[in-house]
């Protein structure tokens, strides 16, 4: 696939990302291919239960009303999984991306957790891309 991709230009870039819808976990199962212009890519959505409108219903709030056993500390080890992995294989920090990652408005202490959020991945020196889509609320 990679061969098809370089054909429309030797400097595009592909983005790869795991398993277990391109989380940071599945990340980490994932085998580097031999390929140089390379992003390995994962979604942060954690934890669900909070960052999800529909299913929050109110009930959490970052940091200090938190979906139970979940602590800033859970997206830091998430966050380290990745640079351990990237390290185990060699793989330049510029050549990871959070592709994904979010945090329903409606939801207390939104700010606060993407910024959090935002401060661990340059941290990390990672790429990131945010999206934001206008809706009510």
């Amino acid at each position: 696939m990679g061969g098809a991709v370089r054909a429309g230009g030797l400097h595009t870039r592909i983005a790869l990302g795991g398993g277990l819808h391109a989380s940071s976990l599945g990340l980490t199962w994932m085998r580097p291919v031999d390929e140089r212009a390379v992003l390995y890519a994962f979604h942060f959505y954690e934890p669900w239960e909070y960052v999800t409108f529909r299913v929050n219903e109110g009930r959490y709030r970052y940091p200090d009303r938190m979906p139970e056993g979940w602590t800033t500390g859970s997206r830091a080890e998430a966050l380290a999984s990745v640079a351990a992995w990237s390290g185990q294989h060699r793989i330049d920090r510029r050549r990871i991306i959070a592709s994904e990652f979010g945090c329903d408005r409606r939801v207390e202490g939104a700010g606060a957790y993407l910024d959090d959020l935002l401060t661990d991945l340059e941290r990390f020196s990672w790429h990131w891309a945010f999206f934001a889509f206008p809706g009510a609320g």
